[in-house]
């Protein structure tokens, strides 16, 4: 019998790998806040970079409805950085300290979520004038009506206030923004 010698073959290759740093995220400020009157809505800047890394991507869920965000989510470039807006929304709200967290997600694997504090300090819109209008002429022992008006619309109720038609008894107000009344 013969026996066959077996055939040895080899090869090289030559690989070549690269090595990806991570995204790494910073925001910027680390809490928000914001004082307005009732009714006002006021933006306020927040800002997503990114570190040398590969793209950043990230997501930004809220706690309250009085605030928004614009964008929601995005990427970010290596060395980069993004303005997201933030919305402070007090048309429906009462004056009161009010208070959430932005939760930003992203992809960096060290800080996969960083919260945002938020704070709304909402005050009452404080009236600027009372006007009274009425006759500014008349006869004696004639009714006459004068009406008094808060300024502006806006002025956030409850509120008393009191006022006075010239050699007339004072009259005080405790609801609404307008109140008449009659004289003779």
């Amino acid at each position: 019998t013969s026996q066959t010698s077996p055939t040895i073959y080899s090869a090289s290759a030559l690989v070549t790998t690269q090595a990806y740093a991570p995204p790494k995220i910073s925001v910027e400020p680390l809490s928000l806040e914001s004082t307005q009157e009732t009714g006002q809505i006021s933006t306020q800047p927040l800002t997503i970079s990114n570190g040398n890394g590969v793209t950043l991507t990230y997501a930004i869920t809220l706690s309250q409805p009085w605030i928004t965000v614009n964008p929601t989510d995005g990427s970010v470039s290596s060395n980069s950085a993004l303005p997201v807006d933030v919305i402070f929304d007090a048309t429906a709200l009462q004056p009161d300290i009010y208070t959430a967290t932005l939760h930003v997600i992203s992809n960096d694997p060290l800080y996969s979520m960083i919260d945002i504090p938020v704070m709304l300090t909402v005050i009452p819109v404080t009236p600027t004038a009372v006007t009274v209008v009425g006759a500014e002429n008349g006869w004696t022992d004639s009714p006459y009506t004068f009406t008094a008006t808060v300024e502006p619309i806006s002025t956030t109720l409850p509120l008393t206030y009191t006022w006075q038609v010239d050699g007339q008894t004072p009259v005080t107000h405790t609801s609404g923004l307008t109140d008449t009344s009659a004289y003779t």
